[in-house]
């Protein structure tokens, strides 16, 4: 399996001076086991920092997640940590990214 990151910043808003404020730094996971939970991936994201929030879309039909997740840390440097780690197993799947 490969790990698929997109990187982004949310943006919250604007300050006074006109500066954004930033609320979220949210990785895109690619390629997940149709098995996994939310559970499942926070708590292997959690290592690296505080998980701020995570959106995994679940297919009702058939059941399963859909087979991404967006994940957001609270800052650049712990959303920089799981983006320096080259391999990630979530519940015995690896990733590479």
């Amino acid at each position: 399996f490969n790990f698929v990151i997109f990187i982004g910043v949310k943006v919250a808003g604007k300050s006074e001076n006109g500066k954004n404020l930033v609320k979220d730094f949210e990785i895109r996971v690619g390629n997940l086991d149709r098995d996994l939970t939310k559970d499942d991936v926070r708590s292997h994201f959690g290592k690296f920092g505080t998980v701020s929030s995570l959106t995994m879309p679940y297919d009702n039909n058939m059941r399963e997640n859909k087979g991404f997740a967006f994940v957001a840390f609270s800052s650049d440097e712990e959303m920089r940590a799981a983006l320096n780690k080259e391999k990630h197993t979530v519940s015995k799947q690896k990733f590479h990214s």
